[in-house]
């Protein structure tokens, strides 16, 4: 079937499909990875947090048990740069893939950065917060990636997939840092204030995480969190003990152990109810390819109606000559009206569906907005303030909360204030 000698508006209705086609199969493979940099970042968040038990107090069997959590990591680092080599860069050279393009780049960096720290941390030739600090950046970079894709992809179901799973990954990395603010704490046998309002910083943030994940979860993943939920008892006595915790009010440096180990039980049921939400996404993905696939042959059969134009009605004198066959330079598919109608329908059915896609493509954005809202406004403040990133984030949550608004929803009134010079 020659495709050039079908009508205009089928041969784009044909192009727009194979176009969506080709972009769901794109995005399959940019799951891929995803699920690649979730495995990467419970392996770093184990690392990282190991590192400060580590770095806290030395011994033989702390060394051991730190490598093989590099070791583990390495394994993860070297299965998402084989998935990279098969993300084509001059293939997604795109304006809407550039951000997740850089993203890749920075994430490889980091990457790069890895042996040498690890060096460093061996030698206890840095301290915790500058070990912290070095982790986290990579980790970030990997969430980044995860939020790139989700704010990238251009499909609905999938995207709201990918939501719930950044804002799970983005609420088990909080948890991770909980439980590196909580290892420093423990470990010098109180908490100063700005470690206290750290942690009630980052409980703040996980809740408001996992509130997205829930939003934006299928039912099971739902009940796996709610299972989770009901085992935090010894966290909060945990918590509140830190809380109580001062110069003058001293705990046990061995609890630094203990709330490390029910920080990883917890952040490992997280991993749980993450590598779920994952396993997902191949299916959802193929799902949507065969779906996508299915419409595109079904344009193909009426295609093939269309290939042999229909015999436009003759009218004949009475001496049986036909009148007026018309020129040939005018000649072209005809269709009968049964067919045209068909192909209006399909393309007024595309049209509809796509404005639907849109709509609910923005719905599962949402939450995706209201994060890029809080950054931009907390990038403002530490600009025009001088303050750090926890400094700016404690702010905008402390004013928030005096004005009875939703963060968000104040970080738009910042960034409004900020275009006016008022921030």
């Amino acid at each position: 079937m020659n495709e050039h000698t079908l009508p205009d508006a089928l041969r784009y209705l044909l192009a727009a499909r194979r176009a969506e086609t080709t972009g769901l199969e794109a995005l399959a493979h940019v799951c891929t990875l995803v699920t690649q940099a979730g495995e990467l970042v419970h392996a770093l968040q184990k690392e990282r947090g190991y590192s400060n038990v580590y770095l806290a107090a030395e011994h033989a069997s702390a060394r051991e048990t730190l490598l093989a959590y590099a070791a583990h990591a390495d394994v993860q680092a070297r299965a998402l740069r084989q998935g990279l080599q098969r993300l084509d860069p001059a293939a997604q050279a795109t304006a809407d893939k550039a951000r997740l393009l850089t993203r890749v780049a920075y994430v490889l960096y980091r990457l790069d950065e890895l042996p040498a720290l690890r060096r460093r941390v061996l030698a206890h030739d840095l301290d915790i917060e500058t070990s912290l600090a070095h982790y986290t950046r990579l980790i970030n970079g990997l969430l980044g990636l995860v939020f790139d894709a989700a704010d990238t992809a251009l499909d609905p179901e999938v995207t709201r997939a990918l939501v719930a799973l950044f804002n799970l990954m983005q609420g088990k990395e909080l948890a991770g840092q909980e439980r590196a603010c909580g290892v420093r704490g423990f470990a010098a046998g109180h908490f100063s204030a700005s470690q206290h309002a750290q942690l009630a910083q980052l409980i703040d943030g996980q809740d408001r995480c996992f509130e997205a994940f829930l939003a934006h979860a299928q039912p099971p993943q739902q009940a796996a969190w709610a299972a989770l939920a009901e085992s935090e008892a010894e966290l909060r006595q945990l918590r509140g003990m830190a809380v109580r915790t001062s110069p003058e009010a001293r705990v046990d440096a061995a609890l630094a152990q203990i709330w490390f180990d029910v920080q990883t039980a917890r952040i490992d049921g997280m991993r749980a109810v993450e590598a779920e939400l994952s396993a997902a996404l191949p299916a959802l993905c193929q799902a949507r390819i065969t779906r996508a696939h299915d419409d595109l042959d079904n344009h193909r059969r009426l295609a093939r109606q269309l290939a042999e134009p229909a015999a436009s009605p003759v009218l004949f004198t009475v001496q049986g000559n036909a009148l007026d066959a018309g020129s040939p330079d005018l000649a072209g598919p005809t269709l009968s009206p049964q067919l045209s109608r068909s192909l209006l329908d399909l393309v007024q059915a595309q049209a509809q569906r796509l404005q639907a896609l849109s709509e609910a493509l923005a719905d599962a954005r949402s939450s995706l907005d209201a994060r890029k809202h809080i950054e931009q406004a907390k990038q403002l403040l530490m600009a025009r303030h001088q303050l750090s990133e926890a400094a700016a984030h404690d702010k905008l949550r402390k004013t928030a909360m005096s004005r009875g608004l939703k963060l968000e929803a104040f970080a738009r009134q910042v960034l409004a204030a900020g275009a006016g010079g008022q921030a």
